[in-house]
């Protein structure tokens, strides 16, 4: 071969390896996961029904947490007053969806 074919074929084969290595790049780009928070009034050790229920209902729409949503639980432990900091505190994650127990906040006083 001559010299210019020789450079010619090189540089066909350097932009297609450049060419292969950008598509691979950008089909690796990662998909937005979506992130819902879910704000209880229960504690961790014992979330309740709803919180069950809540993920059932994520399964039966075909989600798998971790694996295509995120959801960041927070609980208050029982303490209301703790809702707007918790509230604020998925907020600042930027979560899409905010899910919450208010039922709670509204619940009638016990005679």
């Amino acid at each position: 071969m001559s010299k210019p074919i020789k450079k010619s074929v090189l540089c066909v084969a350097v932009c297609a390896l450049l060419f292969a290595l950008c598509l691979s790049a950008a089909a690796q780009q990662p998909t937005k996961v979506p992130r819902i928070g879910y704000v209880s009034g229960n504690d961790p050790s014992n979330p309740g029904p709803n919180v069950e229920a809540f993920r059932r209902g994520l399964r039966d729409l075909g989600y798998v947490e971790g694996k295509n949503i995120v959801v960041e639980y927070r609980y208050t432990e029982g303490k209301l007053d703790r809702y707007p900091e918790l509230v604020a505190d998925l907020m600042q994650l930027r979560s899409m969806c905010l899910s919450s127990e208010l039922y709670q906040l509204f619940a009638p006083p016990s005679r």
